[in-house]
């Protein structure tokens, strides 16, 4: 029984720990003020010149479309034909030109605001499941990459699909790890599942298949966990009921993987078939294993190199949740390195946070240690050679801060895509007029409201409307008998081999006799005047 004296104690205990309370609020609203100053940071790297520009190819794909379907109701792009790839995407650009006007800014402005909702959710996300360090660090980190700032100043679908595929695999966690529970199924109490969250995880993971087919690949995720689990509890003296929950998912996996392979084989092997696919551009990187490990330890060095105690201690703190966020990223770094053949940073960009959370328990431990011994260091000095100190120390910061907030600048100052929209009228018009070879008639279509009579494929998309090049032995012979004949590319397009190979390069360069500058210095105008060939690097004197 509860005797007087110490219910008396108890209540005389209470007063204490609000005289506690609010050094500890001082802290929380430090925390949080930074966390808003490092939204609003991140927030700006996204919006500032968002329209300064142009569209790349891949943006271009959902631009096209969305004003066909604005105009006719297809959705139709030149060159292509109909462009069906991620519909929600064009359809979101669509209702971005009909609200807001058609511009760059418009149809990227959605996208911007994906990826800010993707880190407010991740950060309420880990703060429950997790630790309110991790959530803020998280946060901090997502603001500032530049690989995150990057792709959410796209109208293409990588922060949305970011976004689905995060929350879709958390509320998984949160639905299949539940943990002892009184639920009102007795199903829920035996295996300790959340059905609710379980059936929204699901409804997260159909929206996000219809955005990429890279949904798919949280199976490989589901399967390894749902073993490593399985096994844990097959050990003698730790078998539970939860056992069969795992069992269960993997015999799931398996009728469903049967399923697909005896009744949508033709799917089953278009889906291998992409997953094996290495484009023209691409074609450097396919054999490099170490492509997305030498991405990851050059952007991200503290991170990857931290990892593995990370991952150690997250699977000590949090238990099989922590061993859920270590699968998450590794088993599909793994596949993307190993197997998959299409190499690209955006690839593993949906699975970059699961990278960012189980290296941050590291992060953190690391970034304690050295405020711990930075304050004991202070705490015994003056308090001018404190200031001296921070002073001093302030360039080691800006050092260690530098790459990221260096390259997310470059980002939103400079850009490989320029607004061709910023041409002299009398260069657009001399090139409507003129006779075109370009590698980018899609932005040549948008931007001079005209059809190029040749373009340059790039893969297989290409090949709908008449005037493809073939070959290099081809484009030359244009250049050397079509009169008045432009060659415009991007400066970048042009020096890839993938778009004009070497002899088609040093042919054109070969029959250069004089340069007239004009327009923007990013493009290249290849020019044919009677019998002489001229180039203009587009800049006007």
């Amino acid at each position: 029984m509860t005797t007087e004296a110490q219910v008396s104690a108890e209540f005389t205990a209470r007063p204490v720990e609000r005289v506690r309370a609010p050094g500890v609020d001082r802290v929380r609203v430090l925390i949080y003020a930074f966390l808003v100053l490092a939204l609003s940071a991140g927030l700006f790297l996204r919006l500032h010149n968002l329209d300064r520009f142009g569209y790349w190819t891949d943006e271009l794909f959902h631009v096209l479309a969305a004003k066909s379907y604005l105009e006719s109701g297809t959705l139709t792009v030149p060159t292509v034909g109909e462009y069906t790839r991620a519909r929600p995407i064009t359809y979101i650009t669509a209702a971005a030109f009909k609200l807001l006007g058609e511009s760059e800014a418009s149809a990227r402005f959605p996208f911007v605001l994906f990826n800010m909702a993707f880190i407010g959710t991740g950060f309420l996300i880990l703060r429950k499941c997790f630790s309110e360090g991790e959530a803020v660090l998280f946060a901090v980190v997502m603001s500032f990459s530049p690989f995150a700032v990057i792709l959410s100043r796209e109208c293409r679908m990588y922060t949305l699909f970011q976004w689905l595929y995060f929350s879709g695999s958390m509320a998984f966690l949160m639905g299949f790890e539940s943990g002892p529970r009184t639920g009102i199924r007795s199903l829920d109490r035996k295996w300790e599942i959340n059905l609710p969250l379980l059936l929204l995880s699901a409804g997260l993971f159909l929206a996000a298949t219809s955005i990429h087919p890279l949904t798919f690949n949280f199976v490989f995720v589901l399967f390894t966990y749902s073993l490593a689990m399985a096994v844990h509890h097959l050990r003698p003296g730790r078998r539970s009921p939860l056992l069969w929950k795992y069992l269960a998912a993997l015999v799931c996996i398996g009728l469903g993987f049967a399923f697909v392979r005896v009744f949508m084989g033709d799917y089953f092997q278009e889906m291998l078939l992409i997953a094996r696919e290495v484009p023209n551009w691409a074609n450097r990187k396919a054999g490099d294993h170490g492509y997305y490990r030498y991405f990851l330890s050059d952007e991200y060095p503290a991170f990857f190199f931290l990892y593995p105690l990370g991952a150690f201690l997250c699977v000590k703190q949090y238990g099989k949740r922590g061993v859920f966020l270590l699968m998450s990223f590794a088993v599909l770094f793994v596949m993307h390195s190993f197997v998959f053949g299409r190499k690209g940073d955006r690839y593993i960009f949906y699975i970059f946070p699961f990278f960012v959370m189980t290296a941050a328990p590291a992060v953190l431990w690391v970034l304690r240690a050295l405020a711990g011994g930075a304050a004991g260091l202070l705490a015994a000095q003056p308090r001018a050679q404190r200031i001296l100190f921070v002073v001093l120390a302030l360039p080691a910061l800006n050092l260690l801060a530098y790459p990221w907030l260096g390259n997310s600048k470059k980002v939103i100052f400079s850009s490989p895509h320029t607004n061709w929209k910023s041409l002299p009228e009398d260069v657009k018009e001399e090139a409507r007029l003129a006779t075109v070879l370009t590698p980018n008639p899609m932005a040549y279509s948008y931007y001079f409201k005209a059809k190029p009579a040749y373009y340059l494929p790039v893969d297989e998309n290409y090949r709908v409307a008449p005037g493809l090049v073939e070959d290099g032995r081809q484009m030359m012979e244009i250049a050397q008998t079509v009169p008045n004949l432009l060659i415009i590319a991007d400066e970048s397009k042009f020096r890839k081999e993938v778009y004009f190979s070497k002899e088609s390069q040093g042919h054109i360069r070969s029959h250069m006799d004089s340069v007239a500058h004009r327009g923007d210095p990013a493009i290249l105008i290849f020019r044919k005047i009677g019998g002489a060939q001229t180039a203009s690097s587009s800049q006007r004197k």
